[in-house]
C-alpha cells in the first residue's frame, strides 16, 4: 500500500489513539485550522489543534505522511505553529511515532522520562500538563503518577497485517523447525497481547506487571527473561475462571528467540486500531497457512459478505427481543474463528453503547443486556479444536461472549443449543418453551465435504433428506435446529441450488423455509483466499408448519439478485471509494411486492428480478439459482413459449439430443496413425465456431466397434456443442472435415459433446450453431447448465430445452451467418496482424539499442 495523505494518517492512524485516551472528536478537536506565521509573514494551516473546549488550543498535532522521517524542518513547523496558538506544547506524527516538543524551548518534552509515542490522556492534559507547564514553561520531564497506559501504536490495513503474521509464521517455522502448533501457540500470545489492550482501554489493572512494549526491548540475549515472562502471564490468565478454558493446552514453542521474534512482532502495532474486518481475516488467514492440506473444508467468508448477511438476517432483532424480556440466540454451527459471531456481537454492543451514549435507553437495561449478549445469546460450534479455541478469544476480545463456543461436530449433536436457566426475570413459563433452536442462524458451511467416514448409519438416518454431503447434511441441520419464524442466512455452493443431486433437499427446503433472498455472490469473492468457489447467499425464514401439500397455494415473490462486486477483486485489493453500505443498504430494502414479476431491477453493484415461489415449484427439479430464474431472459422466453413460429431443439433434432462416448485413452492414437477424429470440447471446438482437426484419433478397427455398437456416428453438418467445463461449455461449431476427393471424413464425439442433428432444407446448420454461441441460444445455455467451480456441464435434456427464435429463410440463415463468421475472421486477423507489427517493431528496438554497446 502506498503512502497515504496527511489527513488520512490522522484519520487512519491518530484519531483511534486519542479517543482511547479520553478525547472527543467532535468536542475537543478542531481540524486544518489556519495559523498566521509572524516570523515569516506566512499562512498555514494545523492539522489537529486539542482545545477540549476552551477558546485556545492546550496543544497542537501536526501530522505528515505515514512513515516521513520527522525533520528538524518539520520540528521547527510544529513549534512555529505552536507559537502563532500560543500553546505550551506540541506533538508532531508520521502516523508510526509520535513525538512532543515543548514550545517554549524546542526541545522534547517528556511524559515519566520518555517524549516519544505518549500523548497525556485528557484528564492528565487538563489535571497536571498543562498547570505544569504553566508554572515552568521551560520544564522538559512531567511525572504522571501510576500511568501504566499503553505508548501510541498504529493500526495498519489488512495487507500489512497478513504480512506480520505471516512473518510470525516463519518464525515459527525457522526457529522451532515444525509448525504443528503454529497458529494455536501463536494464537495464545497473541491472545495475551490483545487482553493487554482491551485493559488498557477498560482503564482495568492487568493481573500482573508485564508489558508487551517493555519485554519487546529486551536484547537477544536476554530472550529467555521475555519467554519466562509469556509463560508466566499465560499461567496467570489460565488460572483466571473467565479464560482459563481458552488456554487449556500449554504452548509447544521452545526457543527463547521464538518468544522474544513474536513479542516484537506483536507489539509494533495496536490490534485494538485495526478494524475488526482487517483482525478477522488476518486470524483467518494464519489458520488457512497452518492447517493447509487437512480438509477441513474450511471457507472463511470475507467481511463484505459477513456484513450483508448480518444485515439481511435482521440483526437488529437481537437487542429488541432481549430488551422485551425474550431470550435470541444465534447459532453457527461451523463457526471457524468466530467471524460471524463476533460481528454480530461487535455490532450489537455498538448499538446498544450508542443508545446508552445518546439517553435512548436506562442503565439498568443497559447493564442487563449487556449480561444477556456475553453470556446466552452467541453459540458456536466447530469441529477443529484449535479454531474453536480461537473463536473464544476472538469473542472474548470482541466483548466477553465466549460461554457458548465449543469444539464439536455439529452434525453429529441433538441439540446445537444447550436447554438452561437463563434469567431470574424469565418467566418460568418461557423457561418450559425454551427448545434450544436458534432464532438466526449465520453460517458458512464447509463445501465440497462428505461425511460418509465421520458419520455412523445412526448419525445419518436422523436426517430427513439421505445424503453423505456436507453441505446437504449442515442445511438440514439449520432448519432443524431454528425456531419457527427465525432466519437462516449461509453461504452456499452454486452446485447445490441448481444440479439434480440435491432436488430432493431443495425441495425440503421450499416445503419447511419461505425464502426471502437467493443472492449470487461475485466470481472474485473468494478469490482472495485461494479458492475457486461459485457461490450464493441463501436467506430462509422457517416455517410455523410443514408445508406438503399445500405449495402452490402459498405463492409468495422471492428477491433474486446478483451482486456485481463486494469492493475488492481476485487479489484481495480493494476498490477505492467503494461504498459497502449503500450496496447492501439498497439490497436490504428491496421490497419483492413493488416490483412485477421478472422485472428488472438494478442499483448500486447489483441488479435482481422478482419470481413468485409458485415458478419453482412448478418447475421440475426446483432450481435456485439466480441465472436461471434472471428476469431479462425469462421475459423472452415467456413470450416464445407462446410463439408457434418458435421452435425447442428437441424439435429441431432429427436424432436424440444426446453426447458422445468417448473411447478408452488407451485406444487413442495419432493423426497419422488414426482413422477417426475423436471431437473433444476442448481440443477441436474453437471459440470462432471453427472444427479444428488436431488432436486424438482411433484406428478403423475401434471405429467399426464403435459403429456396431449402435453408437451415433458423425455426419456431415453436425452440430457440436461443448457441453461441460469451464472456458469451453457453450463452444459450438459444424462438422465439415473432407478428404481430397471430397468426402466426408470419419470421426466420432467424445463424452463432453452434444450432437444436434437438423434438416439442412429448413436450418442451415452454421445458423444454429451461430445461435447457440453467440445469439440468444448463448444465453440460454448460461442459464440451463448446472454445477458450480470447475464442475459445470449442460445436460442433453436442457439442451433439448433450448429455444429457437422464429427462423428466417434458409438465404438469409446463410448470409447472416456468413456476415458473423467475416466480422470474426476480419477481427481475428486484424488482432493476429497488429501483434505481429508490434512485436516487429519490440524487437528492432531491441536490435538497436542493444547493437550500441
Amino acid at each position: 500500500m502506498g503512502n497515504i495523505s496527511e489527513t488520512e494518517t490522522v484519520i487512519k492512524r491518530i484519531l483511534p489513539y486519542l479517543e482511547r485516551r479520553g478525547y472527543n472528536i467532535e468536542k475537543d478537536m478542531k481540524f486544518e485550522e489556519m495559523a498566521e506565521l509572524d516570523t515569516e509573514k506566512r499562512k498555514g494551516f494545523i492539522d489537529i489543534m486539542i482545545n477540549c473546549g476552551k477558546r485556545n488550543p492546550l496543544f497542537l498535532i501536526e501530522a505528515k505522511r505515514d512513515g516521513t522521517k520527522i525533520t528538524a524542518n518539520h520540528r521547527k513547523q510544529a513549534i512555529d505553529y505552536g507559537k502563532s496558538k500560543k500553546c505550551l506544547f506540541v506533538a508532531i506524527t508520521n502516523g508510526q511515532d509520535f513525538e512532543l516538543l515543548n514550545v517554549s524551548t524546542g526541545i522534547q518534552l517528556k511524559l515519566n522520562d520518555t517524549a516519544y509515542n505518549k500523548i497525556p490522556s485528557r484528564d492528565e492534559l487538563i489535571k497536571k500538563v498543562i498547570p505544569e507547564l504553566k508554572k515552568d514553561s521551560k520544564t522538559s520531564n512531567i511525572y504522571i503518577n501510576n500511568d501504566r497506559s499503553l505508548p501510541y501504536r498504529p493500526g495498519v490495513p489488512l495487507t500489512k497485517l497478513n504480512r506480520l503474521i505471516q512473518q510470525c509464521h516463519n518464525t515459527i517455522r525457522k526457529i522451532e523447525k515444525s509448525e504443528e502448533t503454529a497458529f494455536a501457540d501463536f494464537s495464545k500470545i497473541l491472545f495475551l497481547k490483545l487482553l493487554e489492550e482491551k485493559w488498557d482501554l477498560e482503564e482495568s489493572k492487568a493481573p500482573y506487571s508485564y508489558v508487551f512494549h517493555e519485554l519487546a526491548s529486551t536484547g537477544k540475549d536476554n530472550a529467555d527473561r521475555v519467554m519466562n515472562a509469556i509463560k508466566s502471564m499465560l499461567t496467570t490468565i489460565a488460572s483466571m475462571p473467565k479464560y482459563g478454558e481458552v488456554l487449556a493446552e500449554p504452548v509447544h514453542l521452545k526457543q527463547p528467540q521464538t518468544y522474544l521474534a513474536i513479542v516484537k512482532l506483536v507489539s509494533s502495532i495496536s490490534w485494538n486500531d485495526c478494524d475488526l474486518d482487517s483482525k478477522g481475516t488476518a486470524f483467518e488467514y494464519f489458520v488457512r497457512a497452518t492447517l493447509r492440506g487437512k480438509k477441513l473444508g474450511q471457507y472463511f467468508t470475507p467481511r463484505p459478505l459477513v456484513k450483508m448477511m448480518l444485515t439481511l438476517g435482521k440483526y437488529k432483532q437481537i437487542n429488541s427481543t432481549l430488551k422485551s424480556g425474550q431470550p435470541f440466540k444465534v447459532l453457527d454451527p461451523a463457526c471457524g474463528t468466530g467471524g460471524f459471531l463476533v460481528q454480530a456481537l461487535g455490532q450489537s454492543f455498538s448499538d446498544l453503547n450508542k443508545e446508552y451514549k445518546n439517553g435512548e435507553i436506562h442503565e439498568n437495561v443497559y447493564e442487563t443486556i449487556s449480561k444477556k449478549l456475553k453470556e446466552d445469546t452467541f453459540f458456536g460450534i466447530d469441529a477443529n479444536d484449535a479454531v474453536a479455541s480461537t473463536a473464544k478469544m476472538n469473542m472474548i476480545i470482541a466483548g466477553d461472549g465466549h460461554n457458548n463456543i465449543r469444539a464439536q461436530d455439529s452434525l453429529k449433536t441433538d441439540f446445537m443449543i444447550p436447554q438452561y436457566e437463563y434469567f431470574d426475570q424469565i418467566s418460568n413459563a418461557l423457561k418450559k418453551n425454551d427448545d434450544g433452536k436458534a432464532h438466526l442462524i449465520l453460517s458458512n458451511p464447509p463445501f465440497g465435504t462428505s461425511e460418509g467416514e465421520s458419520l455412523t448409519t445412526e448419525d445419518l438416518n436422523k436426517y430427513p433428506i439421505v445424503s453423505k454431503k456436507g453441505q446437504s447434511l449442515f442445511i438440514q441441520k439449520m432448519i432443524l435446529s431454528c425456531a419457527d419464524d427465525s432466519r437462516i442466512v449461509t453461504v452456499i455452493d452454486e452446485g447445490v441450488l441448481n444440479t439434480s443431486t440435491y432436488s430432493d433437499l431443495r425441495e425440503y427446503i421450499l416445503k419447511n423455509c419461505r425464502i426471502e433472498y437467493i443472492i449470487s455472490a461475485p466470481e472474485t469473492t473468494f478469490k482472495p483466499n485461494k479458492i475457486n468457489v461459485k457461490t450464493s447467499i441463501l436467506v430462509l425464514k422457517k416455517r410455523k408448519s410443514v408445508d406438503i401439500d399445500n405449495l402452490l397455494e402459498d405463492q409468495y415473490p422471492i428477491n433474486f439478485v446478483k451482486v456485481e462486486s463486494f469492493g475488492y477483486d481476485g487479489a484481495g485489493n480493494e476498490a477505492r471509494g467503494f461504498d459497502l453500505e449503500k450496496l447492501i443498504n439498497e439490497i436490504d430494502l428491496m421490497d419483492p411486492y413493488n416490483y412485477t414479476l421478472f422485472e428488472t431491477i438494478s442499483g448500486y453493484n447489483w441488479k435482481g428480478n422478482v419470481v413468485d415461489s409458485g415458478n419453482i415449484y412448478k418447475d421440475i427439479s426446483f432450481r435456485l439459482d439466480y441465472k436461471y430464474w434472471e428476469g431479462e431472459v425469462l421475459q423472452k422466453l415467456n413470450k416464445m413459449q407462446v410463439n408457434s413460429n418458435c421452435f425447442s431443439i428437441k424439435q429441431l433434432n432429427m436424432i436424440e439430443t444426446k453426447r458422445g462416448s468417448s473411447p478408452n485413452s488407451s485406444e487413442y492414437v495419432s493423426k497419422d496413425e488414426g482413422y477417426a477424429l475423436v471431437v473433444k470440447a476442448g481440443t477441436n471446438v474453437s471459440k470462432n465456431g471453427r472444427l479444428l482437426i488436431e488432436g486424438d484419433y482411433i484406428e478403423e478397427h475401434v471405429y467399426i466397434e464403435y459403429k456396431d455398437k449402435g453408437k451415433e456416428i458423425i455426419q456431415d453438418g453436425d452440430i457440436l456443442l461443448s457441453s461441460t467445463g469451464e472456458g469451453t461449455l457453450g463452444k459450438c461449431c459444424v462438422y465439415r472435415n473432407y478428404d481430397e476427393h471430397g468426402n466426408i471424413k470419419p470421426a466420432i464425439a467424445d463424452g463432453h459433446v452434444t450432437l444436434i442433428r437438423v434438416d439442412t432444407e429448413k436450418v442451415y446448420p452454421e445458423y444454429l450453431c451461430d445461435y447457440l454461441r453467440k445469439g440468444f441460444g448463448s444465453k440460454q445455455i448460461q442459464r440451463l447448465f448446472t454445477g458450480s467451480t470447475g464442475l459445470i456441464e449442460l445436460q442433453p435434456i436442457e439442451v433439448d430445452n433450448i429455444l429457437m427464435t422464429e427462423l428466417p429463410d434458409l438465404q438469409r440463415q446463410m448470409e447472416l451467418s456468413r456476415l458473423l463468421r467475416e466480422a470474426e475472421d476480419f477481427a481475428s486477423e486484424t488482432i493476429s496482424n497488429t501483434l505481429e507489427t508490434l512485436s516487429e517493431e519490440e524487437n528492432s528496438f531491441f536490435s538497436e539499442t542493444a547493437n550500441k554497446f
